[in-house]
């Protein structure tokens, strides 16, 4: 028998990276991202993205909607400093349903920033 869950409605779209911004605590009740990538880290990155490309297709930047055609980089904040380091002008990226709450976006930013970076424990500590 198969479960079925209710999965919120996103969509996948190619974003000019100009109209993409770093979560720094801009949204109402939703704190800076909690991560930060050290050069090393972005090095690494960017060599990755170089050596495979289309990955970047398999594992979108997450963004929601937030102000004006803009949008605030949920999940993949380090992906985008690449990107933009490696002079990408846009990126693949799944959008998240506008309106889905501050504490749906906190878990996907949790969850999406596990494997890479180190966590900035002052801002988890106030924010988290």
């Amino acid at each position: 028998m198969t479960k079925r869950t209710s999965i919120p409605i996103s969509e996948t779209r190619i974003i000019p990276l100009d109209l993409l911004d770093l979560n720094s605590g801009q949204v109402e009740g939703l704190p800076a991202n909690p991560r930060y990538l050290t050069e090393r880290g972005l090095q690494n990155l960017k060599k990755s993205i170089k050596k495979n490309p289309e990955l970047l297709a398999l594992r979108e930047l997450l963004v929601y909607p937030y102000a004006d055609g803009r949008y605030i980089i949920i999940g993949g904040n380090s992906r985008y400093r690449a990107l933009e380091s490696l002079g990408y002008t846009e990126a693949p990226c799944k959008v998240i349903s506008e309106g889905t709450n501050i504490e749906t976006l906190k878990r996907y930013i949790l969850i999406d920033n596990h494997g890479t970076g180190e966590w900035e424990v002052n801002i988890l500590a106030e924010g988290w």
